[in-house]
């Protein structure tokens, strides 16, 4: 059976190459057919420009394809410094919003990260920028997703290990990560791309652990206490992560140089690939792309054998901790002083939901400073949280304080609607 093209070269006037896209849905197949073309090109000699055309493009596009591209993309502009732009004919509009052809740097547009952090390319180049864009997409999920227990820890523990991996043990100046939360399927996709020396020639370096070659490079590095070197890392990075993703039965994949493996947790399946083509014998790359589940939850502590991560949820709360362990939780500064607005209401909302998840103790809701609210805002903050988990619930859980007569007035009305609907 002959396998369906991703993507087709045409050759245009005064050295112009045209990269025509047909289908991202299958992220290997895209890596290998891209990677293939480039070099084709690299072969002819030096392009004065690289069309890509998504005009033609047919399915999704997922983080793991945009990733996967931007990364290559972005190898071959800085090495040979080539120009990639888009053509003029890019029907998809999604994908023109994913900055896949200028990552975002994490570096310099951090403002712009924070605002339009999910479905864009993120270029990381230290180990501050890592940290930065990880917290940053934890703090995100927070206000965009309520989650089960265990899982916003499980994924902050995961990309603070991936990401760092990409300076410690890879060699590579960079690394790229895209994010996205598919509401329907109920899932948050996570893709990491590095243009390194690939899991083989790091583990190589190893006086413990040497592979045989890169599939089973892959095999070894999620077995525990596997690394290049114990004074740079216990290597327990990539074990860990697996076994969080094994415990939310969701989905991963490791590539590295000519292979990759692919573990679905849910079904128990493990495919394994090879012949894929690399960058160059240098840079043989390495991608990691897994799927969390976000209502399903996550015993974290089980999955890293009794460890408990201290990670940026943990920081966090400390940060608005009372003495005796409530919570003091400042609605206009977590509001960001928009307390007029439906979308603004139910970030709080859903960022309460997940707090309580985290803490036992009382959330003091303080409405200090704000002098009137609107309706849509009381109803998406107050009004729905009553609704959905009960007033007796939300009493147990929550203490409105500092609230003047006109908030307070809008809170009532809020409960008091949604309590009569709930009664009809």
């Amino acid at each position: 059976m002959t396998k369906k093209q991703s993507l087709k070269l045409q050759r245009l006037p005064d050295s112009i190459y045209s990269i025509r896209f047909l289908n991202v849905k299958k992220a290997w197949i895209v890596y290998n057919d891209l990677i293939r073309t480039l070099h084709i090109i690299e072969k002819e000699g030096s392009p004065k420009e690289i069309i890509l055309d998504f005009s033609e493009l047919s399915g999704s596009v997922y983080s793991s394809s945009a990733t996967s591209v931007s990364g290559i993309i972005d190898f071959f502009r800085r090495r040979n410094g080539w120009k990639f732009s888009f053509a003029a004919r890019t029907p998809n509009s999604y994908l023109g919003t994913t900055a896949l052809n200028n990552p975002l740097s994490a570096s310099d547009e951090k403002e712009v990260i924070i605002s339009e952090l999910f479905d864009r390319v993120i270029r990381f180049e230290c180990q501050d920028d890592a940290t930065f864009v990880s917290n940053a997409i934890i703090r995100r999920l927070k206000r965009t997703v309520e989650c089960e227990n265990g899982v916003l820890e499980g994924l902050s523990w995961c990309m603070n290990e991936i990401l760092e991996n990409v300076f410690i043990h890879s060699g590579a100046n960079c690394g790229y990560i895209m994010v996205q939360v598919h509401n329907r399927k109920k899932v948050v996709n996570v893709s990491v791309f590095d243009t390194g020396c690939g899991l083989f020639k790091s583990l190589a370096k190893s006086d413990e652990f040497r592979p045989a070659n890169e599939m089973e490079s892959i095999k070894m590095a999620v077995e525990k206490g596997v690394t290049e070197n114990r004074q740079l890392g216990q290597g327990n990075g990539m074990y860990g992560l697996g076994k969080i993703i094994k415990e939310n039965k969701g989905h991963l994949l490791i590539s590295t140089g000519h292979c990759s493996i692919e573990y679905d947790y849910e079904t128990g399946k493990e495919t394994e690939r090879e012949g894929a083509p690399i960058l160059s014998k240098e840079n043989l790359g390495t991608r990691i792309d897994f799927t969390i589940q976000y209502q399903r939850k996550t015993d974290i502590i089980k999955a890293l054998d009794g460890y408990k991560p201290y990670e940026v949820l943990e920081r966090d709360l400390e940060d608005i901790e009372l003495e005796d362990g409530s919570v003091l939780y400042k609605v206009l500064e977590n509001a960001r002083e928009d307390v007029g607005s439906r979308s603004s209401g139910k970030a709080i909302r859903t960022e309460l939901f997940n707090l309580a998840k985290t803490t036992p103790k009382t959330i003091y809701l303080d409405f200090s400073g704000i002098d009137i609210i609107t309706s849509s805002f009381a109803d998406e903050m107050i009004g729905k949280m009553v609704s959905l988990i009960g007033f007796s619930q939300f009493s147990c859980r929550f203490r409105i304080i500092h609230a003047n007569e006109y908030v307070s007035a809008s809170i009532d009305r809020a409960v008091a609607i949604r309590q009569k609907e709930l009664s009809v």
